[in-house]
């Protein structure tokens, strides 16, 4: 079979890269797009083939030479009949993900290097490269595998969030990759969701600022070394699934649309993300991407996106496969399209390009509706650097790659993210000095720690135990004296063949509970209750009158209820990345204290889950009281190995007009002997509203440092206007005059709004 090897000489591929890139830009001045204009005089000059192509994303490995059994061939080579199909005849102008698994950084810089020469010249326009960066670049062999974004959520720090999507753009650019697929801004609320720990948890005010942050440090248009283009996903509501079943149909009002789903998605637009990936769901029985009323009438003429709308993995496709919305591909092409698709994530044949050709020569679709999203594809191009040759893959110097800089960063957003959720007695911090035995199948597993989207798509393979990372066993086997270790095996394994005589000589037991890594529909449970086995095992370990540390390393919540009396500490870890096992460690050692708190309320029942921003309603228990709200751990849960001591609210003002400004001054005080980090959550409720309010919502937070033995002044400023909710009219945000009162740890206070609006 025809083959197209990989150049092998770096000095020399950069060469002929940045010259050939010269002379065909100075030849072609249409490349040279300087203004709207130009743009457009490129366009119009490109053949309907051209401009399809632009519209196409096909996956990697339909570039790439194949073995017997249909798995790539490593080291990578491209298959010279298939270029030639997806830049001659198809003039693909976008290409995604990995060749099965990670690809050193080398090969990644040829790969991209070699798909920018021949796509510049073949087709006239550089392809743009895409990729799941979902916890840095993650499909990057050696590169920097960061917390992932629940675990963000729970630092309640934008300055950490945004510091983690620079380092993956960082190393994302240095694979010669322009285009991350994230963050995802999902609000999630159905604990069953496999993709759970890839958000930012249950609150719609904390994933909006969020990923604000996340947009700001992957484009950060004043680091332009680290800049890439950032994809906001899913559009819209995909948390919320009925089943909690990945891909399962959601039924939502538009109230809760607009108040809950939506906001995240208006703060990337705020910040001018690039793109906008569309979710797999479908909505009270509409799927989003036949959804022209979400696409056109709510994100481009509401919320004024003007980036590239990309659809999910075949999902223009599943139109007619599985939606069953329409009886084939044309009609499914057609829809997507005219409901407002940019780019089709098609990904591994061209069946999308031939009917998408066919249906615009045969004037089934307008001519101008395939330019307007050409214009935006070549708009992102031109914007990171494609068109003018400012981006070149394989270009540039990243010393800081992988490096201890990214490492250490990454360990201090898992130092912040872990929630200390009981220390009963204070047993924690340990003593160094103190008999500890180490067990569970997540104390010595880099998958779990590292969780899917590590090195491969489910994370599950054993070569990612070969890296030089620590695991919670070997952090602690270098930190502690007094350390044996009863093997990562599952708990059930460990229990037929447990040594008495190990776990009596003990003092303290440290349980390292894991979830197998999985995302998507591979992830798909019918239950959260925690393993039978594992709870065994800390039913074992209590009757032999130990103390226990429980970790739970999980990507998502798991039931608890009767185990958690059994322990005497439990800190959640979620899923902290490469450096977790260094984080844990230490904060369970007392070399950090946690500041963490739950951006999530942990059930405490199976199939009982309750958001803490629920109606009054719903907060009524069965003796008619307001106690039904009951989560195993509320949302903010979090404690430190210091009391921080709230005192009085102050306002500057407790009477208020609809464009002022809420003034809120709380005093925190440190009442131990050493630092502590504290996120201070404000919480406002409206009293009164003819749509029902909830009983409280986050409105404002902060991460501060305090001293020992310190107060200090926390002031929060919050826009009434940003209290908004969506009124009787459900396509308009109001705010009606009357009381409201505002919460902060166990304080609170009143203000009163003197006009709605």
């Amino acid at each position: 079979m025809a083959r197209v090897c990989i150049k092998t000489h770096r000095s020399l591929t950069r060469i002929l890269l940045f010259v050939g890139a010269t002379i065909l830009l100075s030849a072609a001045g249409d490349h040279q797009v300087r203004s709207e204009d130009e743009l457009w005089r490129r366009i119009n000059s490109m053949s309907l083939r051209e401009k399809v192509g632009q519209m196409t994303q096909i996956n990697l490995p339909l570039l790439l030479q194949r073995q017997e059994d249909g798995s790539v061939k490593h080291p990578v080579s491209f298959d010279a009949t298939a270029l030639s199909l997806a830049l001659d005849s198809f003039k693909v102008g976008s290409v995604m993900n990995t060749a099965d698994h990670a690809l050193s950084l080398e090969t990644w810089q040829y790969i991209t290097s070699f798909l920018h020469e021949q796509s510049e010249e073949r087709v006239g326009i550089p392809i743009l490269y895409g990729i799941d960066a979902i916890h840095g670049a993650n499909y990057t062999s050696g590169s920097t595998l960061l917390p992932h974004q629940l675990m963000i959520a729970a630092s309640f720090n934008d300055s950490l969030a945004a510091l983690a999507a620079g380092i993956s753009a960082y190393e994302t650019k240095a694979s010669g990759i322009p285009w991350v697929f994230s963050p995802i801004l999902d609000v999630v609320r159905n604990p069953y969701w496999v993709q759970f720990f890839e958000t930012f948890g249950e609150d719609t005010y904390l994933a909006k600022q969020m990923g604000k942050a996340m947009v700001r440090g992957y484009q950060a248009v004043n680091s332009p070394s680290a800049q890439v283009l950032a994809c906001a996903k899913h559009f819209v509501a995909v948390g919320d699934v009925r089943t909690g079943k990945d891909r399962t149909p959601i039924d939502i009002g538009e109230r809760k649309l607009r108040d809950v789903f939506l906001p995240p998605f208006e703060g990337a637009v705020s910040e001018g993300v690039a793109s906008i990936m569309i979710g797999t769901n479908e909505i009270d029985g509409i799927p989003t991407h036949a959804n022209s009323y979400l696409l056109k009438g709510v994100l481009r003429d509401e919320l004024g996106f003007e980036g590239v709308l990309i659809s999910d993995w075949g999902d223009v496709q599943n139109l007619y496969r599985l939606h069953r919305s329409v009886a084939s591909m044309e009609e499914a092409v057609k829809l997507a399209i005219n409901s407002g698709i940019d780019m089709v994530m098609v990904p591994n044949d061209f069946e999308f390009s031939k009917t998408l050709y066919e249906l615009v020569l045969n004037d089934e679709l307008d001519q101008a509706r395939i330019d307007a999203s050409v214009y935006r594809i070549l708009k992102a191009k031109q914007a990171i650097g494609l068109l003018d040759g400012s981006f070149l893959p394989g270009e540039g110097d990243f010393p800081r790659f992988g490096g201890e800089e990214h490492y250490k960063s990454s360990y201090e957003i898992a130092l912040e993210g872990a929630c200390l959720l009981k220390n009963e007695g204070e047993v924690l911090p340990l003593s160094a000095d103190s008999k500890i035995l180490i067990c569970g199948n997540a104390s010595d597993d880099l998958s779990i720690q590292n969780g899917a989207w590590s090195r491969t798509w489910q994370g599950r393979d054993t070569f990612i135990h070969k890296e030089p990372y620590a695991t919670i066993y070997q952090a602690f086997s270098e930190r502690a004296k007094n350390v044996s270790f009863a093997d990562r095996r599952s708990s059930a394994a460990w229990l037929e063949g447990v040594n008495t005589n190990m776990v009596d000589e003990a003092e303290v037991i440290l349980v390292c509970l894991g979830e197998r890594p999985a995302t998507e529909k591979p992830g798909d449970v019918p239950s959260i209750d925690l393993p039978a086995s594992d709870q065994a095992l800390i039913e074992f370990l209590h009757r032999r009158g130990k103390t226990i540390v429980l970790v739970m390393m999980q990507s998502r919540p798991r039931i608890v209820r009767t185990i958690e009396p059994l322990v005497d500490a439990i800190l959640m870890g979620f899923v902290p990345g490469n450096s977790g096992g260094e984080a844990i460690a230490d904060l369970l050692l007392g070399k950090a204290s946690p500041s963490g708190k739950l951006p999530f309320s942990y059930p405490r029942y199976e199939g009982l889950y309750m958001p803490y921003a629920h109606k009054h309603i719903e907060a009524m228990d069965t003796n008619y009281g307001m106690s039904a709200y009951q989560p195993q751990w509320a949302f903010g849960s979090g404690i430190g190995y210091v009391e921080i001591a709230y005192d009085e609210i102050s306002l500057a003002s407790d009477t208020l007009q609809p464009d002022d400004t809420l003034a809120i001054d709380v005093r925190i005080s440190n009442l131990g002997d050493q630092g502590q980090k504290e996120s201070v959550l404000v919480f406002i409720a409206d009293r009164v509203s003819k749509v029902t309010p909830e009983v409280k919502k986050l409105a404002a937070y902060k991460k501060v440092n305090t001293l020992p033995n310190r107060s200090r002044t926390v002031q929060f400023s919050i826009p009434i206007s940003e209290l908004k909710s969506t009124g009787l009219d459900p396509r308009s945000k109001t705010l009606e005059p009357g009381w409201f009162d505002i919460f902060i740890a166990n304080r609170s206070a009143s203000f009163y709004l003197a006009a709605g609006s």
